[in-house]
């Protein structure tokens, strides 16, 4: 079977390294760190396969590109603004979830 080397390598840097930033992120946003721990984790797994994995696919692990993606310099295309869809769309959807008592 024929796989692209490029998405794999994608996929593994998207898991291994947004995985644990973006876990750290959720719990600091307020998601409990005692009880719910597997599910923070796969929500932060879920999010770095939708956010992570077309930045790490476009952009490689080029630092001068991630400097400009972390300081918001990096010009707006699909990728970036796709990934900062899924994430903004996160911390909006979560925003019902205390009305939900």
């Amino acid at each position: 079977m024929f796989v692209k080397k490029p998405a794999v390598l994608s996929l593994i840097a998207s898991l291994v390294l947004s995985t644990p930033v973006l876990t750290v992120t959720l719990i600091l946003m307020g998601a409990p760190l005692t009880t719910h721990l597997p599910h923070t984790l796969l929500c932060a797994a879920h999010m770095s396969l939708l956010a992570g994995l077309p930045l790490f696919y476009t952009h490689g692990v080029d630092a001068g590109a991630w400097r400009a993606i972390a300081g918001l310099k990096k010009s707006v295309d699909e990728v970036f603004a796709g990934s900062m869809g899924a994430l903004l769309g996160a911390w909006v959807g979560a925003i019902p979830v205390p009305l939900d008592w």
